[in-house]
């Protein structure tokens, strides 16, 4: 007769049973930290030389499963070449001192794109001897593009403060002056306005680059009348700028739009001063104003030297601007961007591009106010 199995047996295997379940829940939990914390591992073998990459890190760097070959030389075939050295001098320290060892570097993705990896790591030793390199892959692409934005940005704002600050002082304190002629007089003042409407709109700019960075909700979703606000604008350039010419066209009967008041008068500020600008000093700037579907379309127009086609998809992204426009103007790159992300944020667009008949066309549209039925009331 077989003997029945022991309850110490039993409570044996339970315990193995359990002790698997909890490797595989910190497993599991490991890998969604070090997911959630963009890391991944991998490990080299210092004998064989033989690198193991977790999926992840594959995935990471855009391969499949298994198609990283598995050898030094294949991942410093990822670094960027100008980064090899301090890859390389990093884990040759670490090895020799026993230590951690932190290094930044770009890495090529299977999509041909440069991104940051940060590397962490260290060594084991047998009998005083190096082993095994282990460590993790951090992605850092998205912190390293927000500390060279940073570094543009201070760079940008130091000089785009201090020149409009600087002329309004200058001109100031030449008017304090007992003798100053008639001509040169006016000739400051009108420097003096133009600067201040320069500081004012930067400012206004980077208060919305500001509330963009740090991803608050922009823009409003309430009615607006179009027509008020492009009739106050213009009225207010054709103040600043006696000299220029401003023609506006808008339809009859437009229907408010989405979005607030605010936003669209610095769209509209923005676009109006890039025309008066870039576009021919002696030319007119167009600004119209059409419904299209559902939604309201604003056009302003110069008869500049228009715009080239390289430089079209770029206009609206953040500190761009064409060597064209930094010979022809002083300016941040900030305007359009902020064109965009406010008509955007109300459900808008914007296009730049050539008329056919000379010059730039720089449009927006915004969705036309619609109710939302709530319900019906309650008393």
């Amino acid at each position: 007769m077989t003997d029945a199995p022991a309850r110490s047996d039993f409570e044996g295997i339970d315990a193995s049973e359990d002790a698997e379940a909890r490797l595989r829940r910190s497993q599991s939990a490991l890998a969604l930290a070090m997911r959630g914390g963009r890391m991944r591992w991998w490990q080299r073998d210092l004998t064989t030389e033989e690198v193991t990459w977790s999926p992840e890190l594959e995935e990471l760097f855009g391969l499949a499963p298994g198609q990283f070959h598995g050898d030094r030389h294949s991942f410093l075939a990822f670094v960027h070449p100008d980064d090899r050295p301090a890859v390389n001098a990093a884990v040759a320290g670490a090895i020799e001192s026993g230590g951690d060892y932190v290094v930044e570097f770009r890495f090529r993705h299977a999509d041909g794109t440069w991104r940051w990896m940060e590397g962490r790591g260290r060594a084991t030793y047998v009998d005083g001897r190096p082993d095994v390199l282990y460590g993790i892959g951090m992605d850092i692409t998205e912190r390293k593009q927000a500390d060279e934005l940073r570094d543009v940005f201070v760079g940008m704002l130091s000089h785009e403060l201090r020149t409009p600050v600087t002329a309004i002082y200058g001109g100031s304190q030449v008017l304090r002056r007992d003798h100053v002629d008639e001509a040169t007089r006016q000739e400051i003042i009108a420097d003096i306005i133009t600067e201040s409407e320069r500081l004012e709109r930067l400012v206004e700019n980077l208060l919305v680059l500001a509330r963009a960075e740090r991803h608050v909700s922009l823009g409003g979703r309430d009615p607006v009348l179009l027509r008020q606000i492009l009739t106050a604008v213009v009225a207010d350039k054709r103040r600043r700028w006696p000299e220029a010419t401003i023609e506006v066209d808008i339809e009859t009967g437009l229907p408010p739009v989405t979005s607030d008041d605010g936003s669209v008068e610095l769209v509209v500020r923005n676009l109006i001063s890039n025309a008066l600008k870039y576009g021919r000093p002696d030319g007119t700037v167009s600004v119209t104003a059409r419904r299209v579907g559902e939604s309201v379309v604003v056009l302003v127009s110069d008869e500049g030297s228009g715009i080239d086609d390289a430089a079209a998809p770029h206009l609206f992204e953040l500190f761009y601007r064409t060597e064209d426009a930094k010979r022809r103007a002083q300016g941040a790159g900030i305007g359009l961007f902020v064109v965009r992300v406010l008509v955007e944020a109300a459900g808008g667009r914007v296009w730049a591009a050539n008329r056919p008949s000379g010059g730039a066309e720089f449009g927006f549209s915004l969705p036309v106010f619609a109710e939302v039925d709530d319900g019906p009331a309650v008393d």
